[in-house]
């Protein structure tokens, strides 16, 4: 990032969450900054997906229009553009999205329309009749979507991102099984290693550890 000339009464700087950041804070970079300052940004691990920005000296929050969003390779930058989204990975808008199980994702909301609200489905179509997924509900505006799928189909793992309004607006959603349901072990190992977050008891008291069920619906738990 390159200032040039900007007011040394004003100061250009990342806003998240509520707070605006310094150079001490969840990015790596030299900021606030004025004259002909210039930093590099570099991601970290902790860095928001969405990030504002703004005049610092203003000490008010940025208008959303100055966004920046931060794509990683669990998370994903969502907007709305010729009457359907259009999400971003990795600097590349895709139309097929490919999850893990037990892999924390964000989807970010970018100036999502409320009349197209955003919805993960097991609807291939959307629409005022879909479900949305695990709990999860509609995000439009900036809002941050998150997903932590454990759970997924047990004969394909399809499932959809769609428009709660409208139909036939989005994508395909692929969540990959980490591990096969008939291993036991491999999934102990799973389990373990997710400290059980994520996993429903399903069947009384039955943990998905020992017994690694199906719920209904055909849902892995």
């Amino acid at each position: 990032f390159k200032m040039n000339n900007v007011s040394r009464s004003r100061n250009f700087s990342f806003y998240a969450d509520g707070t605006w950041l310094n150079k001490t804070g969840a990015i790596v970079g030299r900021y606030p900054a004025s004259g002909l300052d210039s930093f590099v940004f570099t991601p970290a691990g902790s860095t928001p997906a969405l990030l504002l920005f703004g005049d610092r000296a203003k000490v008010v929050e940025p208008e959303k229009k100055s966004w920046l969003c931060v794509e990683g390779s669990n998370s994903f930058c969502v907007t709305f553009e010729n009457q359907s989204f259009a999400v971003r990975h990795t600097s590349k808008f895709k139309n097929e999205l490919s999850l893990s199980q037990g892999t924390n994702t964000t989807f970010q909301m970018l100036d999502v329309p409320a009349d197209h609200q955003f919805m993960l489905t097991a609807s291939n179509s959307g629409g005022k009749t879909a479900i949305p997924l695990h709990n999860t509900k509609f995000y439009h505006g900036f809002k941050t979507l998150r997903f932590f799928p454990v759970y997924a189909d047990t004969k394909n793992g399809d499932f959809y991102y769609q428009c709660r309004n409208h139909t036939d607006e989005g994508g395909m959603l692929k969540i990959s099984k980490p591990v096969n349901e008939d291993d036991l072990e491999a999934w102990k190992a799973l389990y373990d290693s997710l400290n059980g977050k994520g996993w429903r008891v399903c069947g009384g008291s039955v943990s998905a550890r020992s017994s690694p069920c199906l719920c209904t619906a055909g849902i892995i738990c």
